[in-house]
This record gives structure tokens, C-alpha cells and sequence, in this order.
């Protein structure tokens, strides 16, 4: 964090060196108020709240009973102000297309009579058999369309759409438009001016997800059955940890490219994922493309090799990965910068060629949400970066709220905030 902030608890006194979320079950949300306080005599304005990777453990591994790595922490910005961040342009061949997520996530068709749930989550969906039963949908996040693939048309009386509202299963908004109409035919259900506030997690056979259900209680002639659904127009980009937000183009391939602005629902750029109300590509043959900032460095593992070792001069070669050889330094005090972008790092005086390490940078930054403070409670949640729209003045505290929410299937024992809190702000001489 800048040194014109201390982290304190919701007490306001309780200064915190870290966020401590303990093991988050998967599905469920650690949520915290913190607030930063301005230790400055300046009033401070254009707060802009960044979180930045994190290695797991907040460490590095020395395998082999040597210890060749003696250093490694992540640069959020260098003596200059420049954040390490990867930019990407939507001409990017690679990293400036997205890729479209149709997933399923879980499906469960729930038995009325026995109380018991039928796994769909995968292959064919055979949909309710008597009045007292429904199937669910499930999400992670907050998405706009379910396509279904239609094998047998059903045929019901009362056949109707839901989603859970925080109290009870409530119809879709006026605006939500079912393009299967009722199971009869392949489309999106739309959901319409669905929104955080409105749609709310709940448990369903141990999960806990946004869900939609459907029901027929007046009535079953046919059960339809689906050969395929999943939730539709969702694309990610290959980077994730956006900083700040994404500009998002329809691309026209053919011939000269021509790149059309389109605007999604939804962004959730720590994901680097978007949620589009309808089909953003806007021909056959289009793509998806984003110009973005990802911070560095990515999520993964890094394993170090060495060769080329020299403990005359003090130099020799690194391969991360397996890759292309870097050359480095291990003079005592040297740091280096190119081994890994967005990270500093050093290693041992005797360094060797047999020499093994590793580090991994975790996912969990995907995860990260935050909210300003409404008192008692948060705004509404962003899934990355956002800047406080009041100022702060001198020993003054801004409160805000941190919420970790892991996937249903995410690993457990990865389930930890590893990220860097960081605070950049503008001064205002009182």
C-alpha cells in the first residue's frame, strides 16, 4: 500500500499488515470492512484502490535441499510510476481475442416426491417428470443468457421461469424474454435487467450459486429433453487481472479488419470476463477483441533451472519453465528484474547448474471484489480496481469492503486471498 495510508480494521483503530480470510469454502464469501487512513497532513483525493498478484504463501520454494532463490517479491510500480502491466491491443492476434465460455456450470433436476436432486450437470437434461419437481441452473457470476438445445419439445400447463431473490424464487423481470418458449424449442432464455441486488446466491443441493428454475405445476404431458445448455454470450480474455477496464470490439476479419465498439452487461475484469445481453459478434466469421492492461505477473507455476553457472563471475543462465535462457547475475545485492515480468527477485552467491525453484502466483485475485462503505453495509461489488469517490482528510478513514468469493470448484486449499493491496491517490495541500 503508498505510505500515505495505513490499512485499519472496522474499528478504526486495529492497524492490519494483512487480510487474513482464513480457508474459504468454495461457493461461499468472506466479506470485511477495512478502511484506509490518510496519515498525511495533505488531503487526499483520486483514491485509487489497486490489488495486484501475489504469489501462494506469500513465498518461494528451494528444492533439492539447495537454496538458490534468496528473494522474490511482485513490483506493483517501478521508481518511475509505471504499473507492470502487460498491454494488450485488440489487433493482438493472440492475446487481444477473446474466447466464448459456454458452460453449464451445475444442473439439477429436483424430485419432489423422493426430495432428491438428479445430476445434469453434464450430457442429456431430462426435465421435470411430475408438477412437484424443478430444474436449476447454476452460476458462479451474474450472466445474462441460458442457451438450451432442444431434443423433445415439453409439453406442460403453467410452465414458468425463476430466479432466487434473497427471499424466495420470484419470476424473471418484465423484460426477460424465454427464446424457448417453454422448452419446446432451442434458444437463450434471456434474463433480463437481472442485477446483483435482485439475484442473490443461494444453496441448492450443497451448492451455492445464482440460480434460475423451472417448473410446471399445473400439469406435464411431455418432459423435454436437452441435449446441450449452457450459459451463453460469456467470453474471457487470455489474460486475466485486467487493471481498470477493457475496451471490447466486434472484429470483421475479412479482408481488412474492421473493428466495431461493443458494450457487455456485465465486466468482471479481475476474471478478465464479459457478459453480453445479446450476440456481440455481429457477423459470421467475426471475433470477440479487447484492448486491456493485465497485470503482472500471471497466475500459474514458475519452476527455475539453471546452467551456465559461473561462481567466478557470478553469472549465469535461468530457464523459467523450461524456456529460453535468461541471463542473470548473482552478485550479492544484485536484484533482478528479467526473469519473471512484474517481479524482483535474487539469488544465491553459489549459485549452481543443479539447482531447483519454483514459486506460483495465485489465482485468487479473480476472486477479489470490493465495495465502498454505506454504513453498515456495501454498495454494490466490483470484480476489480475502482477509485473512492470522496476524499480523505488528514487522520480521516474511508471504509470499504473487501469480498472474497471462490468458485463451487474451486480447490480448497488454494482457497486464500494471496494479493497485494495497493493505494495510489493525488495530494491536496489544506
Amino acid at each position: 500500500m503508498s505510505d500515505d495510508f495505513v490499512l485499519v480494521a472496522d474499528d478504526g483503530v486495529t492497524e492490519l499488515n494483512y487480510i487474513d480470510s482464513g480457508t474459504t469454502p468454495p461457493g461461499e464469501d468472506f466479506l470485511l470492512k477495512v478502511g484506509y487512513k490518510n496519515v498525511t497532513a495533505d488531503k487526499r483525493i483520486s483514491i485509487e484502490n489497486v490489488w495486484c498478484p501475489d504469489m501462494v504463501g506469500h513465498t518461494f520454494n528451494n528444492t533439492g535441499g539447495k537454496f538458490p532463490l534468496l528473494f522474490a517479491s511482485i513490483i506493483k510500480q517501478d521508481e518511475n510510476d509505471n504499473w507492470q502491466v502487460n498491454s494488450v491491443d485488440e489487433t493482438d492476434p493472440v492475446l487481444g481475442k477473446l474466447t466464448a465460455i459456454q458452460e453449464r456450470n451445475k444442473c439439477f433436476r429436483f424430485n419432489g416426491a423422493t426430495g432428491n436432486f438428479t445430476d445434469f450437470s453434464t450430457g442429456n437434461i431430462t426435465f421435470m417428470q411430475a408438477v412437484t419437481d424443478y430444474v436449476i441452473f447454476g452460476v458462479n457470476e451474474w450472466t445474462k443468457n441460458l442457451y438450451i438445445e432442444i431434443d423433445t419439445a415439453g409439453n406442460w400447463v403453467g410452465f414458468v421461469w425463476e430466479y432466487w431473490n434473497g427471499i424466495a424464487w420470484t419470476s424473471l423481470p418484465g423484460d426477460a424474454v424465454d427464446g424457448t418458449s417453454g422448452l419446446t424449442v432451442s434458444g437463450n432464455l434471456f434474463l433480463g435487467t437481472i442485477t446483483q441486488t435482485l439475484w442473490q446466491k443461494y444453496y441448492q443441493n450443497a451448492y451455492r450459486m445464482l440460480w434460475v428454475r423451472c417448473k410446471a405445476p399445473g400439469g406435464i404431458v411431455t418432459p423435454a429433453v436437452a441435449t446441450d445448455a449452457y450459459w451463453n454470450y460469456v467470453y474471457d480474455t487470455p489474460l486475466p487481472f485486467i487493471k481498470g477496464v477493457g475496451a471490447y470490439s466486434d472484429c470483421d476479419e475479412a479482408g481488412t479488419a474492421i473493428y466495431t465498439p461493443v458494450t457487455p452487461a456485465f465486466e468482471y475484469p479481475a476474471m478478465g470476463r464479459v457478459v453480453f445481453d445479446t450476440d456481440p459478434l455481429l457477423g459470421v466469421g467475426h471475433t470477440l477483441r479487447a484492448t486491456y492492461q493485465a497485470k503482472n505477473p500471471p497466475a500459474g507455476l514458475y519452476e527455475f533451472t539453471f546452467q551456465s553457472c559461473s561462481s567466478t563471475t557470478q553469472t549465469g543462465q535461468v530457464m523459467v519453465n523450461a524456456g529460453d535462457p535468461i541471463g542473470i547475475s548473482f552478485t550479492p545485492g544484485q536484484y533482478m528484474r528479467s526473469v519473471i515480468a512484474g517481479m524482483i527477485m535474487a539469488f544465491a552467491y553459489d549459485l549452481a547448474d543443479d539447482n531447483l525453484a519454483n514459486l506460483t502466483i495465485s489465482q485468487a485475485l479473480k476472486y477479489l471484489w470490493f465495495a465502498e462503505d454505506a454504513g453498515a453495509t456495501p454498495t454494490e461489488f466490483t470484480n476489480g480496481d475502482f477509485t473512492f469517490a470522496s476524499t480523505i482528510d488528514p487522520d480521516e478513514i474511508n471504509y470499504f469492503w473487501v469480498k472474497y468469493s471462490p468458485p463451487v470448484d474451486y480447490p480448497t486449499n488454494e482457497n486464500m486471498i494471496y494479493a497485494n493491496i495497493y493505494a495510489v491517490n493525488t495530494a491536496v495541500t489544506i
